[in-house]
């Protein structure tokens, strides 16, 4: 009714000024008049252009209330997730499009979507669509990243992905989804990020897994794995990034066996049993968080059994491992130069809460053949043994570690006669003894000794009580 209304003023204003330019009255008054012609059209365009986008936005809004579970993103739009809505007579030409996400969608819908030339981000969660519904999808050169969640007929479902050539990333979750179906992804050849977790699968997968040489991020469920699959993985020229994730949290045994990787630099497990860890020939590998520090602490610490066996070859670029002590039995560094932080303490334990009392925590026994690696891996600059129990003779070990600068032994049983072992360390500046039986004269020893030290710890125990810890500034 508006641009009808603007449209027969129009047609009044032409009138009047082709009137008034026939009975050529005051020329001048009539270049005035178009002056004031021309400003009423652009003032009457600026309401006008106002009114239509009120009401394109009254739209979408009347479209999100009635169909919530479509959601689309606007190129123009920042961030990059899911900001606009747009309504069903609009998809078939908007040329903005670029992320689309949609719950409990039918294959209609994924048909209408195949119509969006710059789509590059789709998020199928459930809904009513089969495989000939997502060989659609082949129609859009420009999409990148798929995901999908279903529980029904993965095996078809996997071949319709299949022949998306353009993939670079790529997300399953399901019960639909077990390693049998999982054969025709060997064939993407341009995928770079696959995700796994919220699958069925075990090693067999990694068979199918393994011929995709352009893969970086892979991320499996860490179970039902046991590791046999990962030699199908051994030599891969790209891979970078490799998750193991147990979102349930059952007892079970893995064995990872990482080797000849040449651009490998992430390892992440969040699981609560790794038997053996094995990993050789990383070179750009720089931090290994083998202990399960990223889990809740709501689980319990006895179902933790991360990394009993421990063998480390040829990593010239780490430099950070963690470990957890709850069930180590060997340790092996062999050509590992740049290792300056090592870690080994219960699993249970982080940084804002070590200790908390003598009485209320279990002590982990270390192997001899531990210490002695730790002695050999002179490049350490910071070395925590947390809550472990080890002989005498084999913390002397640490003094063959010159260039250690931080040692936190807390909850040992450290005592007097073990501080003349430290002497050698003469760059250490930094001591944590909490928690320790170390005694008011252990105390004095070690600040006649250690001249050097900035910061030291003293954390229940019998020098804090009388007073020296505070004397000490720490």
């Amino acid at each position: 009714m508006v641009i009808n209304a603007l449209t027969a003023l129009g047609l009044v204003v032409l009138v009047a000024v082709w009137w008034e330019r026939r009975r050529h009255h005051v020329r001048r008054w009539l270049q005035v008049s178009l002056i004031d012609v021309a400003l009423a059209v652009v003032l009457l365009a600026i309401p006008l252009a106002w009114y239509q986008m009120q009401r394109s936005r009254h739209n979408r809004e009347h479209y999100l209330r009635g169909c919530p579970d479509l959601m689309v993103l606007s190129k123009r739009e920042t961030p990059w997730w899911l900001r606009g809505i747009m309504p069903d007579d609009q998809l078939q030409w908007s040329e903005t499009i670029t992320a689309v996400h949609c719950k409990e969608i039918t294959g209609d819908r994924i048909r209408e979507l195949a119509r969006l030339p710059h789509l590059c981000s789709l998020r199928l969660v459930g809904g009513r669509w089969t495989a000939d519904d997502l060989g659609s999808l082949a129609a859009l050169p420009d999409l990148r990243h798929l995901e999908l969640k279903t529980d029904t007929d993965g095996a078809a479902i996997v071949r319709a992905v299949a022949r998306l050539s353009h993939l670079e990333s790529l997300t399953l979750t399901g019960e639909a989804f077990d390693s049998s179906s999982l054969a025709p992804i060997s064939s993407m050849r341009r995928l770079r990020v696959l995700d796994l977790t919220g699958t069925l699968i075990d090693d067999n997968a990694i068979r199918h897994i393994g011929p995709i040489r352009s893969l970086c991020v892979l991320q499996l469920p860490a179970r039902p794995l046991n590791g046999s699959g990962f030699l199908f993985l051994h030599r891969h020229p790209n891979l970078r990034n490799l998750a193991l994730v147990d979102h349930q949290n059952t007892p079970h045994a893995l064995e990872v066996d990482l080797r000849g990787l040449p651009r490998f630099e992430s390892l992440y497990i969040r699981s609560n049993a790794v038997v053996n860890l094995h990993i050789e020939n990383l070179p750009r590998l720089r931090e290994l968080p083998c202990q399960d520090r990223y889990l809740p602490t709501t689980y319990p610490s006895e179902r933790q059994q991360i990394a009993d066996h421990v063998v480390l070859r040829n990593l010239p670029a780490l430099r950070c491992l963690h470990l957890s002590s709850d069930h180590l039995r060997s340790l092996e560094l062999t050509c590992v130069p740049c290792l300056q932080d090592l870690h080994i303490c219960p699993s249970e334990d982080s940084e804002f809460r070590r200790w908390t009392g003598r009485s209320q925590h279990h002590r982990h026994s270390l192997a001899p053949g531990i210490m002695k690696e730790i002695g050999r891996t002179t490049s350490l600059q910071s070395l925590t043994l947390g809550r472990v129990e080890f002989r005498e003779d084999d913390f002397a070990n640490i003094g063959y570690l010159e260039n250690l600068q931080e040692l936190s032994v807390y909850g040992t049983r450290i005592g007097d006669r073990e501080i003349k072992y430290l002497t050698p360390c003469s760059r250490l500046v930094s001591l944590d003894l909490s928690g320790t039986d170390i005694t008011d004269e252990g105390v004095k020893s070690v600040m006649a000794k250690l001249p050097q030290l900035k910061s030291l710890g003293l954390q229940d125990t019998e020098g804090a009580e009388n007073g020296t810890g505070a004397e000490n500034g720490t």
